[in-house]
Order: C-alpha cells, then sequence, then structure tokens
C-alpha cells in the first residue's frame, strides 16, 4: 500500500475553477516486481465538498482512492443506470465478459439478452444479440420522464432514433444520437 509523502496540498488559488479544487499528490510505493517507486498525480475534487481522501486496498496489488459522499452533496442529476454491448455472436459475447471480467449473465429468456448483475458500485446491464447486423456500446441514462427527455434533446440537437416504448416485461426505453452521432439511451427511472 502506498505511503504518502503529501497530501490535502492545494495547487494554489488558480486551481480552483468551475467548482473543482486541483491538488498535487506525491505518493510512494513498490511496483509489482518489488522496486520502489514514486509518482505523483493530480485530484480535483468539488469545492465545498466534505470527507476525506481514503487510499482503497483492493488485495491484489491494486489500490484506488476514494471519498465518502457527504450528507447533502449533489449526485449525477439524470443518473446513468444500464449498459448494453450488443454484436452479432450474444452466445461467444456474454462467454467473453464472463471469462474476462467475471460478470454473472443470465441469458434464459427467449431473446437470448444477457442480464448482467450489478456489482458492488456499479450498474448492471445487459449483454444481447443484434437486431440489425450493427454491433454497438451503449449506455442509457435513467430519466423521470422519457417524452419530455427526448423533446429536450432534440432542441440541443439530437436525433430521436427509437421514440418512447415499453419493453415487454421489461422497462419504458427511448433512443437518440447527439449532434456528434453517439446512440444514447434513455430509461425510465422506476
Amino acid at each position: 500500500m502506498p505511503a504518502w509523502d503529501q497530501a490535502d496540498t492545494a495547487l494554489g488559488p488558480a486551481a480552483v475553477r468551475y467548482g473543482v479544487v486541483a491538488y498535487r499528490v506525491l505518493y510512494r510505493s513498490v511496483s509489482a516486481a518489488g522496486r520502489p517507486i514514486r509518482a505523483s498525480g493530480l485530484a480535483a475534487f468539488a469545492t465545498g465538498r466534505t470527507g476525506n481522501l481514503q487510499l482503497v486496498d483492493h488485495g491484489d496489488g491494486t489500490t484506488s482512492h476514494q471519498i465518502p459522499i457527504s450528507e447533502g452533496e449533489r449526485a449525477m442529476a439524470d443518473p446513468v443506470i444500464h449498459f448494453e454491448i450488443i454484436g452479432k455472436d450474444a452466445t461467444a459475447l456474454q462467454q467473453f465478459y464472463t471469462d474476462l471480467f467475471g460478470w454473472d449473465i443470465d441469458a434464459g429468456n427467449p431473446l437470448k439478452y444477457g442480464m448482467v448483475a450489478a456489482g458492488d458500485g456499479g450498474i448492471g446491464g445487459g449483454v444481447g444479440p443484434t437486431i440489425d447486423g450493427t454491433a454497438r456500446t451503449m449506455f442509457y441514462v435513467g430519466v423521470e420522464d422519457l417524452h419530455a427527455k427526448i423533446e429536450e434533446a432534440q432542441a440541443l440537437g439530437a436525433t430521436t432514433v427509437m421514440p418512447p416504448m415499453d419493453v415487454p416485461g421489461g422497462p419504458s426505453i427511448a433512443m437518440f444520437t447527439d449532434p456528434d452521432g453517439n446512440l444514447i439511451g434513455l430509461m425510465k427511472r422506476p
């Protein structure tokens, strides 16, 4: 686990821009080969955020940083709640992601659409077959009102690809392309 040489040292008043404060973090650790290493990085946090920077040791030699969310902190307004990976051979893709990431994928349905269980701190998703022969990866944003959000997206330059519809036995969804052509899904929040 790295030892901190320095933390909580703001880069100065110029580092506070766009509602974030930047910190230069220096730390030392040991490489996978057992050699001492020293590194630095830049961390940016929302101004007014409370909580302490915590180092999380994953037990496999990797570490990440985490800041506890405090009471009243603003979360993402319309969060990403589902991802989708679609391809020509859904069974092979499902096996690939199971083998690669250890995902628990349940494709026991007539469409062979593999539902991916959400892990700790992650979101659930799906790995399934393509309808039009095109492979794609996309995410779904959870919204309260699909019709209103599609209209808002169009006013901002998006193109509706699929108007709001109810998936039989599933959620209500819609899709649009953003001004650069990225396909984005919307899903009505429960």
